[in-house]
């Protein structure tokens, strides 16, 4: 099965400049049909095995889903219904793909880092019992039923979205104005974040909320940014290094280990400050004439 949009908003979010022309409900419908399409073939992949780039592949797809369901949760689109059906299966397999990926992360920035043999293989030992319940989860899910089933949900939801939306005052909202105001409730967000990033919690909070702002431009837009990809990936670095730092204090067998992880942190800190100072805020993809406007 071949996930198809009903109309021509799929093509129009590759032309930035009829982003002012197109309603927002179904501009929205044609990111979600997109990213339908490219979840179903990378879980056809990962089905068939589970090797680290198969289960990196998946994650990100359903991380992409994620991230523009969020916001179209907010907008109206989720059912109690929709959700019980496809939602919770969803976040359990991004929940499974997640514990994979993570020792696949572990186990080679422990490589790296030069970590005992013995730790190695304890690593190695977490990810094929996690891999094990991703297949099982994989056998009870059927995929293919499950594409058609939210294909069929996103078509009738729009139309009576868009009913609702005619009888309402964002009759005319078109998608530039309306993602216009969601960017900026995400920047806000960010801003906010980055004053209460001083620990760890506070800048995985952070690199999360870019990561979405990211994923706003990416999957709305199909505009990359590469101040927002450094960040993200910087913060990232240090997320996964301090998930490790807490199996070699728990492990206790690994000081040098231990000690190169912390010299990597501090380098990695050092960074920050001056990447947060390059993150495009004001950056209006949506429009004829985009611009970055800096703080």
């Amino acid at each position: 099965m071949r996930t198809e949009v009903v109309d021509q908003s799929a093509n129009q979010l590759k032309d930035n400049n009829h982003v002012e022309r197109v309603a927002w409900v179904a501009f929205q419908a044609a990111a979600a049909y997109r990213l339908l399409e490219q979840m179903q073939t990378e879980f056809k992949r990962v089905r068939s095995k589970q090797s680290v780039t198969r289960v990196h592949d998946s994650r990100v797809a359903l991380r992409r889903w994620f991230a523009i369901w969020h916001v179209m949760r907010a907008d109206g689109w989720e059912s109690k219904k929709f959700r019980n059906n496809a939602i919770v299966p969803m976040e359990h397999l991004l929940e499974q793909l997640g514990e994979v990926r993570d020792m696949d992360v572990l186990s080679e920035l422990a490589a790296d880092l030069n970590c005992k043999a013995s730790f190695l293989q304890k690593l190695q030992g977490y990810r094929d019992e996690a891999r094990k319940e991703l297949v099982k989860s994989l056998k009870i899910i059927d995929i293919n039923e499950l594409i058609k089933y939210i294909s069929r949900y996103l078509q009738k939801r729009r139309h009576k979205m868009e009913e609702a939306v005619r009888q309402s005052s964002l009759a005319a909202e078109s998608a530039s104005v309306h993602m216009h105001a969601i960017l900026v409730e995400q920047e806000q967000q960010v801003r906010k974040l980055e004053e209460t990033a001083t620990d760890p919690k506070g800048m995985h909070h952070l690199r999360l909320a870019i990561k979405g702002w990211r994923y706003l431009f990416s999957e709305f837009f199909n505009l990359k940014d590469a101040e927002l990809e450094r960040v993200q990936g910087l913060l990232g670095d240090i997320h996964d290094l301090d998930k490790l730092s807490e199996w070699l204090l728990n492990d206790g067998g690994n000081i040098v280990a231990v000690s190169n992880l912390k010299q990597r942190r501090a380098a990695l800190l050092e960074e920050v400050p001056s990447a947060l100072l390059e993150l495009p805020y004001g950056l209006r993809p949506a429009t004829e004439q985009s611009s970055i406007v800096r703080r």
